[in-house]
């Protein structure tokens, strides 16, 4: 099976630099071999098959050198790329978030497009946390509760009967153990959470970064599968866990500042608040029942 390489902690720079270098490397192969690189495919069944493509100096590019073309060709509408480099299906560092707003921020007037490789995980991500920076920044933040409360309202009177909530709703709505904590040290971790879960909701077309988290570690507890395949799980549940408490944390940050403020950045904010890391230390997968 083919793995992605992890270089965490790894910045814009460094991945335009590697970039550049990649392409070097396939044009160097290419130029001994006929115009031809040997590309290792991965089938359905994870099987890894050798074939050879060709390839041309024209039909190699960057994903900076692609941005630049599509500007040339449409003058008219000038798109800006910014890397922000996140491990796959991890939390993304303090650091990466403070990319995130400080481009939210000083781009708040335009639309924003994110991308990953997959386009679900880390761009479902990338999208809540700008939804969030723009929603602050806007001044829409703390006004957001009206909003979710007439949603809410909506919800109630299309069901034709209210069941009482389950375990498995609650786990669903990320009440784990972990989230409880954050929640119960935050000035306002309740509120936070409902403004936190309304646009993770919103954003939930390719992925809901917090139901996810139940997904799999429910999928973890079946006896039939194997004990790798429950590992795994186990392992991803975890990791969106830890995604679902950090994202909780920025909703906090949020929730204690105003857009007109000289705030400090998050990652500073987040050094200041020794509880929440070490919350974020010592995430567990439990199932919090009531």
């Amino acid at each position: 099976m083919i793995n992605n390489l992890i270089y965490t902690g790894i910045d814009s720079e460094r991945v335009i630099e590697i970039e550049k270098k990649f392409k070097q490397d396939i044009l160097q192969e290419a130029a001994v071999n006929r115009s031809m690189i040997m590309v290792n495919h991965e089938t359905d069944k994870n099987q890894s098959v050798m074939h050879l493509i060709p390839v041309t100096e024209s039909s190699v590019t960057t994903l900076e050198e692609v941005y630049k073309m599509v500007n040339r060709s449409y003058p008219q509408v000038h798109i800006s790329l910014f890397r922000v480099p996140i491990s796959d299906e991890q939390a993304p560092l303090a650091s990466s978030i403070d990319e995130l707003l400080k481009i939210s921020f000083r781009n708040y007037h335009d639309q924003f497009v994110f991308n990953c490789q997959i386009g679900r995980g880390r761009t479902t991500t990338g999208m809540v946390i700008c939804s969030m920076a723009l929603s602050f920044k806007r001044g829409e933040w703390h006004r957001l509760m009206s909003r979710i409360a007439k949603s809410e309202n909506e919800m109630e009177k299309s069901k034709s009967l209210v069941a009482s909530e389950t375990a498995q709703d609650r786990l669903l709505r990320g009440f784990y153990p972990s989230v409880m904590k954050i929640v119960s040290i935050s000035e306002n971790g309740a509120r936070a959470k409902q403004k936190l879960d309304y646009i993770i909701d919103l954003s939930s077309d390719m992925q809901n970064i917090r139901e996810v988290i139940y997904q799999y570690h429910s999928f973890a507890q079946k006896e039939e599968i194997s004990r790798k395949k429950k590992e795994e799980s186990l392992h991803r549940a975890t990791h969106f866990l830890h995604r679902y408490c950090v994202l909780l944390i920025l909703a906090e940050y949020f929730e204690e500042h105003l857009p007109d403020e000289n705030n400090p950045v998050f990652s500073q904010w987040l050094e200041e608040h020794k509880d929440y890391t070490e919350i974020l230390k010592n995430i567990r997968l439990e199932f919090c029942l009531f």
